[in-house]
């Protein structure tokens, strides 16, 4: 049981540093997109899509793990790492979004 915890807190915190890192790169794409530098913030949305997906890789592999053994080892700090995950993805979503919106609303140079 102990070496399934520690898999399953190993586990946590790479999801946790792969969603930290999704959503630093999501707010530098938010900061590409307020200069106009669309491309730029298309790049780094791709670079949080890649560190989302490893996360959410983790994460099935996890639930699957558990599933195999049939026997759940609860993690508090797993469960919160899934719920930042979904959030995160949604922030990358909305991100994605608005740079459709930006460049449709983008001022004429005068």
């Amino acid at each position: 049981m102990q070496k399934n915890t520690e898999h399953t807190l190993n586990v946590t915190m790479t999801m946790i540093l792969k969603i930290g890192s999704a959503r630093s790169l999501i707010a530098a794409a938010l900061a590409e997109i307020a200069a106009y530098r669309y491309e730029a913030a298309r790049e780094k949305l791709s670079q949080a899509e890649t560190e989302l997906l490893t996360a959410q890789r983790l994460q099935m592999r996890r639930l699957i793990e558990n599933a195999k053994a049939q026997r759940f080892v609860h993690s508090t700090l797993f469960m919160n790492a899934q719920s930042a995950l979904v959030n995160v993805m949604g922030e990358l979503q909305m991100t994605e979004n608005l740079i459709g919106a930006f460049e449709r609303w983008e001022p004429e140079a005068a």
